[in-house]
């Protein structure tokens, strides 16, 4: 679409030194098209400007669209300068240099997925060079840290994206690197603050541009948060009458008609260009009200559609983002050719109208207006069946956790799913605190570990990370009385255990909570904790770890557990003795504990003082290690001695106490027996 009337805007945006713009407007403001044209101005001075990159619906991960952004811009220095191997083994010693450094294995992480996303943009020739390197960075945490890169908000990840955007500003040499994203307003509160705290520590040449539709308060209100923490606004307007008569003149049609076109579009360029499509289809500028111009429109142009072509498009408007084009003609059910020519029909059309991952797509008021309105419930039904099992199979291939909320809207939306699977039926009809109950349960259970948590823990867990505030034993009953959770007493305290038959029932309760509750729960969280506490304990031979507070006594246990043999067809080493560490520590206000094996004291000795006050963020929580203990393995006394040396060891804590309340009052008499 031409930029009409926005040129000055688009330059002005191009030239802004400020680290940070926001673009904003209402929607079809025409924000989309500027924020291309600025990147075209600036591509024209010698900068590189990669296309603007949508936020996605499924997430809206800040994180997640400034990396692939970034990954976009190192396809841009590739195309323009060549020098693939060059570039891909630069950002590998950077990714090794960081995680060195910083300390911190993610960085190689975040560095593998960087080459990644720029293998997938380029040609196979030079797509191979970063295919190659990658290998360089493969790292056994891969698994836990990498869903890091997914979740909500990781300051942590968010600060290495910024070291790596440093790198690839260097590589680019004197040109500036701009990075610009689409359809900002999806960034969550969360993901704002990140941003605004982020925007003083953005290399000197690296300029972030996104463009943030202010069409509700909510939006506005976040908008002005995040100029008032230092970013820039360019505001856009909608285009005067003059604009519009330039416009309506360049398609042959009235000019004299512009101010009717401007008072009943309010100049946005979005419905400017459905309008000019209408009149140029021979209707008349007075045959609707304004407020219902856009539902008109599209009610028009859907109208006009070949069956065959709108069969298809009925099919795809229940998704808010495209599937992968190499996807989605086979979803339909067509050849490759067939769907360009379907998708041709729909973008002339105007039902495709905007750019969604680098492929055509609809307006999502106008998606919306298809699905809700156009489509029959019982064909909305089977619609959503037929794409929640296409995201169901994508999800299980990728493990892509951006595909895990638009699938639980799909299975919520088809009662024939929720007939058919009662499970998945109680998950979509779960209350906010069930639900809150159920992802906290989620997210605490260890696949290796005793599969049961602590009702007491949980519910807190549920109350401090999800949100849930109301009566949490009845929320936890209905879970157990719509077979999603068991619970059972012992010694006082109540265990629970999920009971979620099938991974499609798991996959619909997180993306509801990352929808309602604004957080989707992480499984494995004592792994992931462990994984930062394994980067600094290597070389270790083996651990146990996990969420509570065991005795020393059962703690010496685990340790010497870990020096018995194993199996034959297990390798292991062989330690000598007094090889272990006892750690504790704590993640989002719950104890964690490990037992660690070294393969000598050495080792030992040399990892402790890495672990003593360790501490950090994942996944939007605080964790520390709070204790670090050396443990010999090698004399095992009877568990009395060792209840008798927890107890004597807090004794001790005691005595010490009162030794330093004493000289705090001054010397005395008698005499004080060293503990």
């Amino acid at each position: 679409m031409t930029a009409y009337g926005r040129d000055d805007t688009a330059r002005a945006l191009a030239r802004s030194r400020a680290p940070v713009v926001l673009l904003t407007g209402d929607s079809g403001v025409g924000k989309s098209v500027v924020l291309q044209a600025a990147q075209e101005f600036a591509a024209a001075d010698g900068e590189i400007t990669p296309t603007p990159r949508t936020v996605r619906h499924s997430g809206g991960i800040l994180q997640v669209a400034l990396l692939e952004a970034l990954g976009d811009a190192v396809t841009r220095i590739v195309q323009k300068q060549g020098r693939a191997s060059e570039v891909a083994n630069l950002l590998v010693e950077a990714a090794k240099r960081l995680a060195r450094d910083r300390g911190q294995e993610l960085a190689k992480v975040i560095g593998k997925e960087l080459l990644s996303i720029v293998k997938g943009r380029l040609g196979p020739d030079a797509g191979k060079a970063f295919e190659d390197y990658a290998r360089q960075l493969k790292s056994a945490a891969d698994e836990n840290l990498g869903a890091r890169l997914t979740a909500a908000v990781d300051p942590g990840v968010a600060v290495l994206i910024v070291d790596f955007a440093r790198e690839v500003c260097d590589i680019a040499g004197e040109h500036e690197v701009m990075l610009a994203l689409d359809g900002g307003e999806r960034l969550r509160d969360e993901d704002l603050r990140l941003l605004a705290d982020l925007q003083e520590t953005l290399p000197a040449r690296l300029r972030v541009r996104i463009a943030f539709s202010t069409n509700t308060t909510a939006n506005r209100a976040a908008s002005d948060a995040l100029c008032a923490s230092g970013a820039a606004e360019f505001a856009l307007d909608g285009l005067d009458t003059d604009v519009i008569a330039q416009w309506l003149s360049d398609e042959g049609l009235d000019e004299t008609m512009a101010a009717d076109v401007h008072r009943v579009t309010g100049g946005y360029p979005l419905h400017v260009g459905d309008l000019v499509s209408h009149l140029q289809a021979g209707g008349s500028v007075q045959d609707a009200p304004l407020n219902e111009l856009f539902a008109k429109r599209t009610k028009e142009a859907w109208n006009g559609l070949d069956v065959d072509v709108a069969k298809h498009a009925r099919a795809l408007c229940v998704l808010a983002d495209p599937l992968p084009a190499d996807r989605l003609p086979a979803f339909l059910g067509l050849d490759a050719a067939t769907y360009g020519e379907v998708e041709d029909r729909l973008w002339r059309s105007r039902i495709f109208s905007v750019d969604v991952n680098e492929q055509r797509w609809f307006h999502e008021q106008r998606r919306r207006f298809l699905s809700e309105v156009v489509l029959r419930d019982d064909e909305r039904g089977r619609a959503c069946e037929r794409a929640a099992d296409e995201l169901y199979s994508l999800l299980s291939e990728t493990n892509d956790r951006q595909l895990v909320a638009p699938l639980a809207e799909l299975v919520c939306s088809s009662p024939s799913m929720l007939q058919r699977d009662e499970q998945l039926a109680a998950a979509a009809a779960l209350s906010p605190d069930e639900l809150a109950v159920a992802a906290a349960l989620m997210e605490l259970i260890e696949p290796n570990g005793t599969g049961a948590i602590d009702g007491d823990v949980l519910l807190r867990y549920a109350a401090r990370t999800f949100g849930a505030e109301g009566d949490l034993i009845t929320s936890l009953q209905t879970l157990k009385q719509r077979g999603l959770a068991a619970f059972a007493t012992k010694s006082g305290h109540a265990l629970v255990a999920p009971r979620m038959r099938s991974v499609l029932v798991g996959a619909t309760l997180a993306g509801r909570a990352a929808t309602e509750l604004r957080r989707m729960p992480i499984p494995q969280a004592a792994s992931a904790v462990f994984a930062e506490i394994a980067s600094r304990a290597e070389p270790f031979t083996k651990a146990c770890y996990g969420f509570g507070s065991p005795s020393a006594a059962t703690l010496s246990e685990y340790a010497v557990d870990l020096h018995r043999p194993e199996p034959r067809d297990r390798v292991i080493s062989r330690p000598e003795p007094g090889s272990n560490l006892l750690v504790r520590g704590d993640f989002a206000g719950r104890p964690l504990y490990a037992a660690i094996s070294f393969p000598d004291e050495p080792a030992r000795d040399n990892a402790h003082p890495r672990l003593v006050g360790l501490a950090g963020q994942i996944f939007d929580e605080q964790y520390s290690v709070t204790d670090v203990l050396a443990h010999p393995s090698h004399v095992v006394p009877s568990r009395r001695f060792l209840n008798a040396a927890e107890r004597l060891g807090t004794a001790h804590a005691v005595a010490q106490s009162a030794r330093r309340a004493e000289a705090d009052r001054g010397p005395r008499r008698g005499r004080c027996r060293s503990a």
